[in-house]
């Protein structure tokens, strides 16, 4: 008994790829992950919090002052983690 024709191992950026390719062709698939949850490493910890991270930093910076944009608010820490875990 065949209970799945495909199983893929890991649920980064390539393995829900190669999920979505599988059921375009209608086989039963089955993905096995561990860790953080799905998207893989650069979702969850990697580049895109970083990159997030980063851009808030950038927000006070006088660079963008030369634009036009004139922020002045305060920083809520909490907030930021809270967004980029979410």
């Amino acid at each position: 008994m065949v209970l799945y024709d495909l199983v893929v191992i890991g649920g980064g950026s390539g393995g829900i790829s190669c999920v979505r390719e599988g059921l375009k062709y209608k086989l039963r698939v089955a993905l096995v992950d561990y860790g953080e949850g799905l998207g893989g490493t650069c979702v969850n910890t990697g580049c895109v919090p970083k990159k997030l991270m980063h851009e808030a930093a950038n927000l006070n910076n006088l660079e963008y002052s030369r634009y036009g944009f004139d922020i002045k608010s305060k920083f809520n820490w909490k907030k930021l983690i809270t967004n980029i875990q979410n």
